[in-house]
């Protein structure tokens, strides 16, 4: 019964965040797509996940996505750091450029104010 209802449980979570989520984040969705297709093996087939664990000398077969799962989040993280000091960048230079351009803008009307008393 449970694996029914498990399997249920994540297509129904699929068919929620692919009608709701913006067509932006299509990857992530793959991705976990790929994650919950691979935990429905894990219920479906566990005999066999079994074998692979005690194969990779793991405990658990669950070990072996919670392996994976914590490799994938810390390199997420790192790529998300990496983004973040990307953007941050980007933002000092805009604003860097805005200041410059925003600081001639205002000597060029000073000198064009004193050269031309009304």
């Amino acid at each position: 019964m449970f694996p029914i209802l498990f399997l249920c449980f994540l297509l129904f979570l699929l068919l929620v965040d692919f009608v709701f989520l913006p067509r932006s984040v299509r990857r992530a969705w793959l991705m976990m797509v790929l994650t919950f297709s691979v935990a429905a093996t894990m219920v479906l087939f566990t005999d066999a996940w079994r074998s692979l664990a005690h194969f990779l000398g793991i405990g658990r077969p669950v070990d072996i996505l919670v392996y994976t799962a914590t490799a994938i989040l810390a390199r997420e993280m790192f790529l998300s750091r990496a983004r973040q000091a990307k953007t941050e960048e980007q933002l000092t230079e805009l604003v860097r450029a805005i200041s410059i351009d925003s600081a001639t803008h205002l000597s060029t009307s000073k000198t064009q104010n004193q050269t031309n008393p009304p």
